[in-house]
C-alpha cells in the first residue's frame, strides 16, 4: 500500500507547513535509488541510448506526475479530525516549487557528479581504490552502473597492449605518440582524481577523415566510458557554453569539442580547466542553476587546426596525426564470431581487459612512488610530468614534451594556425613557387581554404589579409617548419622601393 502525502494545509485548525510535506516527499524520493542531487538541485537518472544513463534535472511537471504514483495525496478537509483522500486533486505549483526547493533537499538526498559504466579508481586518502556497484561517496557522488570489476592484467601485458591499439595512426613525431598513450592515462588519473588539475586532450589532424576522433572515443573507451559531444553552432539556440553545462549536468564523465574550426571561445571551459577542486554553477533552459564539478569529467578536442586562447593552450596536451596513404593496410579486428568490427568498437567488446590494463599502469605507478619527470613547459607541471613519466618508464617512448610547447603557441597565433591549414593544402595539392599572396588567395577561394578576416571580401582585401598573416607568423624570420612544411618567404624590393614578398612550401620532415 502506497503511504499518504498531506499536502500544506490549515483547514480544521490543523496545520501542515511544506516542510513537513517536503521531508515525506524527499525521503520516499530518496529510497528509490533513482534520485540525486547536484548542489540543491534534484536529479533523476534515466537511460539513454548513447550514454548508457543520464541525470536530468525534475521539474514540477515531472514531480506533479510522481508524487501521485508513489504516494496517495492527501489533505484535511472540513473539521474533521482526519485526512481525506483526493487522488485526482492536482498539486499546486507553489508546493511543488517548495519541496524541490526545499533546504531539506541538501540533508535527505544524496550528492552526484558522474555516471560510469564500470568500476574505476579513485583516489581515497591515500589509497587509490575501485569503485563498486551503484552509488559511491566519493569524489562528490559517483554512481556505477556496471557489475563486474576490470581484470587484473600484469603491467608489461597491459603497456603491450594499450600500444597495439594505436599502431595504425601515423603520428606527426614519435612525441605526438607519447601524448596519445599519455592521453590514455591521463583520462585515467583525472577520473580518479590524483591530481586537481589535468590537461585536456587535443587531437588534430592534417586532413579530414584521419581518425582524430575514433582515436579519443577509443582513449574513452579503454577507460570504460563512452562520451557526451558539442559541437559548434551558427545561430539559434545551444551556445557552446550551454552545451558543456548540459553534458555536466548529464554527468557525463568525458566531453568532445567534435571537429572544432576557427577559434575555441568559451569562458564556461575556461572555468572548468581553471577550477581545483571547485564546483561551477551551470544553466541549462528551463531549469535553475545548478551546482557541477567538472574536475571529474575529462575533456578533449578534434580539429584540423584549431586557434586556442593562450590560456587553453597552456592547459592543453596536443596529439597531431597524419592521413594514412591510399592503399594501407589497416590492421583488422573482430569479435567473437569472427565478423569484422572497428576499433572501438574492439575495445568496448573487451571494457574489462583494456581497463584493466589501463589500471595496472597507474596502480604499478602510484605503488612505486608517483614519480615525476620534471615539467617546466607546462602550466599542469605535476600532472604532465607524471604522465612523462610513466610513458617513458613502461612504453619506452620519448618524452612527450619534446617540441609540444612550439606547437601549442603555434594554435594560439591566428596567423599560424591558418598557415598550417594552407601549408598542409599546398603540400598536397598544390606546386608552391614563388607565389604572391594574389595567387595564393586565388588558390584558398578555389578549394574552400577559408582566409579569416576576409569571409564575403573582394580578391585584394583577401591578399591583403593573407599578408597580414603572414607578418605575424614569420615574424622577423624568412624560413619557418609547419607540421613538416618548410614555407619560405622571399623579399625584394623593387625599383620604386616597394617590397614585394613571395613564398614557397616545401614538404620535408617535421
Amino acid at each position: 500500500m502506497k503511504p499518504a502525502l498531506i499536502l500544506p494545509s490549515t483547514a480544521g485548525g490543523i496545520a501542515v507547513n511544506i516542510r513537513q510535506t517536503a521531508k515525506a516527499a524527499l525521503e520516499q524520493y530518496a529510497q528509490t535509488g533513482l534520485f540525486f542531487r547536484k548542489g540543491l538541485s534534484v536529479v533523476r537518472m534515466v537511460s539513454d541510448q548513447k550514454l548508457g544513463a543520464k541525470f536530468v534535472p525534475v521539474t514540477s511537471a515531472y514531480m506533479q506526475t510522481q508524487l501521485f504514483e508513489m504516494f496517495n495525496i492527501a489533505e484535511w478537509r472540513g473539521r474533521g479530525n482526519s485526512a481525506q483522500l483526493r487522488d485526482s486533486i492536482e498539486i499546486k505549483d507553489i508546493t511543488l516549487k517548495g519541496i524541490l526547493g526545499s533546504d531539506l533537499v541538501e540533508t535527505l538526498i544524496l550528492p552526484v557528479q558522474v555516471i560510469s559504466r564500470v568500476q574505476y579508481l579513485v583516489l581515497e586518502g591515500a589509497e587509490l581504490v575501485l569503485l563498486k556497484q551503484g552509488y559511491n561517496p566519493q569524489r562528490g557522488g559517483i554512481y556505477v552502473t556496471g557489475s563486474e570489476p576490470p581484470e587484473e592484467v600484469p603491467t608489461e601485458k597491459a603497456a603491450a597492449a594499450i600500444s597495439a591499439i594505436f599502431s595504425d595512426y601515423d603520428f606527426a613525431t614519435p612525441s605526438d605518440r607519447s601524448r596519445c598513450i599519455a592521453g590514455v592515462l591521463c583520462t585515467a588519473m583525472r577520473l580518479a582524481g590524483v591530481f586537481e588539475r589535468m590537461p585536456f586532450l587535443v587531437y588534430e589532424a592534417d586532413l579530414s577523415q584521419t581518425g582524430k576522433t575514433k582515436m579519443w572515443a577509443t582513449t574513452i573507451a579503454m577507460n570504460g566510458q563512452r562520451c557526451g559531444t558539442v559541437t559548434q553552432k551558427k545561430g539559434g539556440v545551444g551556445s557552446l557554453d550551454e552545451q558543456i553545462m548540459e553534458k555536466l549536468v548529464d554527468g557525463c564523465p568525458a566531453v568532445l569539442f567534435d571537429n572544432m574550426k576557427g577559434r575555441l571561445d568559451s569562458p564556461f571551459f575556461e572555468a572548468c580547466m581553471a577550477s581545483e577542486g571547485g564546483s561551477l554553477s551551470a544553466r541549462i533552459a528551463g531549469v535553475r542553476g545548478m551546482e557541477v564539478d567538472p574536475g571529474l569529467t575529462q575533456f578533449g578536442l578534434t580539429s584540423n587546426g584549431v586557434e586556442l586562447t593562450t590560456d587553453a593552450a597552456n592547459r592543453a596536451m596536443m596529439i597531431r596525426i597524419r592521413k594514412r596513404r591510399s592503399g594501407y593496410a589497416f590492421r583488422q579486428w573482430t569479435n567473437a564470431k569472427g565478423k569484422p568490427v572497428d576499433l572501438r568498437q574492439h575495445v568496448e567488446a573487451h571494457t574489462r581487459f583494456y581497463t584493466g590494463c589501463v589500471h595496472s599502469i597507474v596502480l604499478d605507478w602510484w605503488k612505486n612512488g608517483a614519480q615525476q619527470e620534471a615539467c617546466s613547459e607546462h602550466d599542469f607541471a605535476e600532472s604532465v610530468g607524471a604522465l612523462d613519466y610513466m610513458v617513458q618508464r613502461y612504453f619506452g617512448l620519448p618524452s612527450l614534451m619534446d617540441g609540444h610547447r612550439a606547437t601549442l603557441d603555434r594554435s594560439t597565433k591566428p596567423g599560424m594556425s591558418w598557415l598550417r591549414g594552407v601549408a598542409l593544402k599546398a603540400a598536397k595539392d598544390w606546386i608552391v613557387t614563388d607565389w604572391k599572396a594574389t595567387k595564393l588567395a586565388e588558390s584558398c577561394a578555389r578549394d574552400g581554404v577559408a582566409i579569416p578576416g576576409a569571409e564575403g571580401k573582394d580578391a585584394d582585401t583577401a591578399a591583403q589579409k593573407i599578408g597580414s598573416l603572414m607578418a605575424e607568423a614569420f615574424g622577423s624570420q624568412d624560413m619557418i617548419n609547419v607540421d613538416g612544411v618548410e614555407v619560405i618567404r622571399k623579399q625584394e624590393s623593387d625599383s620604386k622601393g616597394r617590397w614585394n614578398k613571395t613564398y614557397t612550401f616545401k614538404r620535408v620532415q617535421a
